[in-house]
């Protein structure tokens, strides 16, 4: 939550915040969003895990394995994304993600697939995310937001590889939205309908 504070004091934000929460930084910004309820203008949800029960694809599930032999396989499985330019992770990533356009790949790989750093990282974070308690409060955390009346809304990428649409009701916001087409990536694929969400909030 540290990090959500440091951000916006280098970004110089006093004033009511619009918290978008997409991917992984869900978790984050849940947790955030929770304990600073009165710096909050509103909450945007895309394509986010950050509640209770929810079961980790596969790819999640080995890097987020414990065992010597799981962690050592999972660490082998990074290296070979960044092989021959990242070529494999282009690959793979898209086909999971077709509406991302090439400039968006080489971006992402350069990143990610190339770059130890973020892969290391990534592999920590998730031996944390698949433990079944790392996610035990988040639906509480949720009820007090909705208790505490900050306006949410849920903008969700339908097609999504890793998180399906169902998902999409699980913040407690009547006012949910589905884009057909979109896939995960919804602030790079659907920029303008996240902006309007953004600016719907009260």
């Amino acid at each position: 939550m540290r990090f959500v504070d440091e951000v916006l004091a280098a970004m110089l934000v006093k004033g009511p915040v619009a918290l978008v929460l997409h991917d992984t930084g869900g978790m984050v910004g849940t947790a955030w969003a929770a304990a600073n309820v009165a710096r909050l203008r509103g909450i945007v949800v895309t394509n986010t895990v950050a509640f209770e029960g929810f079961r980790w694809f596969p790819i999640a599930r080995t890097w987020g394995s414990r065992g010597w032999w799981a962690r050592r396989r999972a660490e082998l499985g990074m290296w070979a994304l960044g092989l021959r330019n990242g070529r494999l992770f282009k690959r793979i990533f898209g086909a999971q993600s077709p509406q991302l356009g090439p400039e968006d790949l080489e971006r992402f790989a350069a990143s990610f697939a190339l770059n130890r750093d973020a892969k290391r990282t990534t592999l920590r974070q998730f031996r944390q995310f698949v433990d079944p308690q790392f996610f035990a409060g988040f639906d509480a955390m949720w009820r007090r937001l909705g208790s505490e009346r900050v306006p949410a809304r849920v903008l969700w990428g339908d097609g999504d590889p890793y998180l399906s649409a169902d998902n999409a009701h699980k913040f407690g916001s009547s006012i949910v939205t589905i884009l057909p087409g979109v896939g995960h990536w919804v602030p790079l694929v659907a920029p303008d309908q996240l902006a309007a969400e953004v600016a719907a909030l009260p």
